[in-house]
């Protein structure tokens, strides 16, 4: 286990972009690839694996390979149990949240409602996805998909105030997605949401059948 803070900033790191994870394995030699976002996506990854093994991850064509099959086994128990116990502050998890973000792709999704899905099959790492985004005002839809093989845990982000402290994350690193938020919230910014007040009498209301409440 990691013996220095940044140690265990890097550890958090990797795990959030392991949550979604691609490897591949011949004999006794374990390769993990990951396909990085962006060049700066790509030095955090090879600057938190090189933090923790003392060799920097290789790459080729915007991916990162680790070859190390005593560190990869490492982050698959990791990965198997509840991540709280290795990613145990706000910072920590916001390192998990970049990381994640760095090594998975998503974008907005198409239509006339401004939505952006997160989606992971590992139930640990949505459950920190979930904590980390609270954490910062952001309140997404959470339901679990299933399908013949896999268990699928999404997270829909939507809603001025919630792309509002998204953004000022700094999590998006594809110009057309910042462009295309950007525009969102320009447009969107004299709008105004109901309180957490406003929000359980309306709660309050229809679990008591009184629909009168104004919102």
């Amino acid at each position: 286990l990691p013996e220095t803070q940044e140690q265990w900033m890097a550890f958090a790191y990797l795990l959030g972009a392991m949550s979604g994870n691609t490897r591949v394995s011949k004999g006794n030699k374990v390769t993990i690839t990951k396909k990085l976002s962006s060049p700066q996506g790509n030095k955090r990854f090879s600057d938190a694996v090189k933090t923790i093994t003392g060799r920097a991850s290789s790459s080729s064509k915007g991916k990162q390979f680790i070859h190390n099959r005593r560190f990869i086994t490492t982050l698959d128990k990791m990965l198997e149990r509840d991540l709280t116990v290795y990613v145990k502050n706000q910072e920590e998890r916001r390192t998990f949240l970049r990381g994640y973000f760095d090594a998975t792709e998503h974008s907005f999704l198409p239509g006339k409602r401004f939505i952006y899905v997160i989606s992971v099959r590992n139930p640990h790492a949505a459950s920190m996805l979930m904590r980390t985004l609270f954490e910062d005002g952001i309140y997404p839809h959470y339901k679990e998909s299933h399908s013949r093989h896999d268990t699928y845990y999404e997270m829909t982000i939507q809603g001025i105030q919630g792309f509002r402290h998204f953004e000022s994350l700094g999590l998006l690193t594809k110009i057309k997605e910042k462009e295309k938020l950007r525009a969102y919230l320009q447009q969107r910014e004299h709008d105004s949401l109901p309180t957490l007040t406003q929000f359980y009498a309306v709660e309050k209301a229809l679990h008591t059948e009184d629909y009168t409440t104004k919102i």
